[in-house]
């Protein structure tokens, strides 16, 4: 079980990242089980399923799915990205028999998004179902994590506030395991990661500073903070 601690590691130190990836845009969609697949190579892999949510508002939203487990993880981008800056973690957690849904935010209100890929991993049999995301991805995470019956939620670099959205009364609220990855020199997003690991209900938490200055989906370039997160999502 991932009791209340923080953990520092060699060369690492938690901290958020991503500057202008909190200033992201993003438009306006809700859950449903529409949708539509493919297995057409996307990000360059040909192994990925392609899938496309169609929301309650009619909204497309889209994503891509690799892996088949009773666990599931939603993966959300930072700004300036997309759903393929997830793919290579993806893959390593397909590997461990975890099925991953990285998707492509399409609305204003980015926790909606990973609200419909719960769902669709629900509409496919998943069990058990993790949120994860970075930068914005990470705001958006918290926040869609209080909202369903989430198994646990990570957050890369995400920041206290990200548009419309405030994750601190959300981790007030939050009784599931949580883990929150950052850069030391991460500027603001560090000290936000600090703020929201201590403002967690939830006792099962842990807070990972890295050293550096890495953002989001950079931090996991340190084999560490790798482990850190792979051992979250693929652990009970």
């Amino acid at each position: 079980m991932w009791a209340v601690r923080v953990m520092v590691l060699a060369f690492l130190v938690v901290v958020t990242g991503c500057g202008e990836s909190d200033a992201e845009q993003a438009q306006q969609t809700t859950s449903t089980t529409s949708t539509t697949s493919t297995t057409t190579a996307v990000c360059g892999e040909g192994d990925l399923e392609a899938v496309r949510l169609r929301t309650e508002g009619g909204v497309e939203l889209e994503a891509v799915l690799v892996g088949d487990g009773e666990v599931g993880v939603v993966l959300g981008h930072q700004l300036r990205s997309d759903y393929c800056s997830w793919v290579p973690f993806a893959k390593k957690l397909a590997k461990r028999h975890v099925t991953a849904l990285a998707i492509n935010f399409a609305s204003a209100s980015p926790d909606d998004d990973m609200v419909a890929g719960a769902h669709e991993l629900q509409r496919r049999g998943v069990e058990r179902i993790k949120l994860a995301g970075a930068s914005m991805g990470g705001t958006a995470a918290l926040v869609a994590a209080a909202q369903i019956d989430a198994a646990g939620v990570a957050s890369l670099s995400g920041p206290q506030v990200f548009g419309a959205l405030d994750a601190l009364p959300s981790v007030r609220r939050l009784d599931i395991p949580a883990l929150f990855l950052a850069a030391q020199h991460d500027a603001t997003f560090a000290r936000d990661a600090r703020t929201l690991y201590r403002a967690t209900k939830s006792r099962d938490k842990a807070l990972v500073i890295t050293t550096g200055f890495d953002h989001g989906t950079d931090l996991l370039q340190d084999p560490r903070a790798e482990r850190a997160l792979l051992d979250f999502l693929v652990g009970g």
